[in-house]
């Protein structure tokens, strides 16, 4: 089958794709609120360097994987190849402004509007083929459950990009000067698993509109749980 080909994957294979897409949110999520300071805890010399180095790679991994699962519900090979080819650019611009190496653009928060503005519209993609394939008029299978997981991760994930997207437009948003980056979208990641669970952030002055959606985003996760358990009970297969 051709790189750019639309695929029609065996269950067993499309859980196959629910579980890597999982497992790398959970290591870049992991990355994101650990990492960093577990290294500076070991005293690791140029810990930020390995530390962005690390999410550089899984952030891209995680595209990849997103491209890869999206080729199961996009039957055209132009809108597929397309796709490929704006996520890579999207991430080679990444990499441009946010090289852990060296410094090549002094301002970089133009171009990181743009872009996670641009990623963002992936991850909707992503999002809404994956609900309409996990909530689909059949059983409950092994498929639906990883995609289940994984669906709310990337709720999670995509939140955390819009609060990005609010500091880097209007800096200070969750009440305290963030480095615009990697740190900014640390704290973003913080915020979203905090509000998607549930909770409130402990943040002592964040924006109306920060505060607004955290609010939004504890509504979206409570109700997609209570949806999600509503299907499992509502049908259940031995498969």
């Amino acid at each position: 089958m051709d790189f750019f080909d639309h695929e029609n994957p065996t269950p067993a294979a499309r859980t196959k794709d629910y579980r890597n897409v999982f497992v790398i949110q959970a290591a870049l999520l992991t990355t994101a609120l650990l990492l960093a300071d577990i290294l500076h805890m070991l005293h690791v010399s140029e810990f930020k360097t390995l530390h962005h180095s690390v999410y550089l790679v899984l952030g891209g991994t995680y595209f990849y994987l997103l491209w890869d699962l999206l080729k199961n519900f996009l039957k055209s090979r132009i809108v597929i190849a397309s796709l490929f080819f704006y996520i890579m650019l999207m991430l080679t611009a990444v990499f441009i402004l946010q090289n852990p190496f060296f410094t090549w653009v002094s301002n970089p928060v133009p171009g990181l509007i743009i872009v996670h503005a641009g990623l963002i519209a992936i991850e909707v993609l992503a999002i809404v083929s994956v609900f309409r394939d996990v909530f689909s008029p059949k059983n409950i299978t092994k498929n639906n459950l990883w995609g289940a997981v994984s669906l709310f991760l990337m709720m999670t994930i995509s939140f955390a990009s819009f609060y990005d997207l609010l500091n880097l437009i209007a800096p200070g948003s969750f009440g305290f000067p963030l480095e615009p980056g990697f740190r900014t979208y640390s704290e973003s990641l913080y915020c979203s698993l905090v509000a998607i669970g549930g909770g409130t952030p402990s943040y002592s002055s964040p924006t109306l509109l920060v505060r607004n959606v955290v609010a939004l985003e504890g509504i979206v996760g409570n109700l997609y749980l209570v949806v999600l358990i509503g299907r499992i009970l509502g049908r259940v297969s031995n498969d």
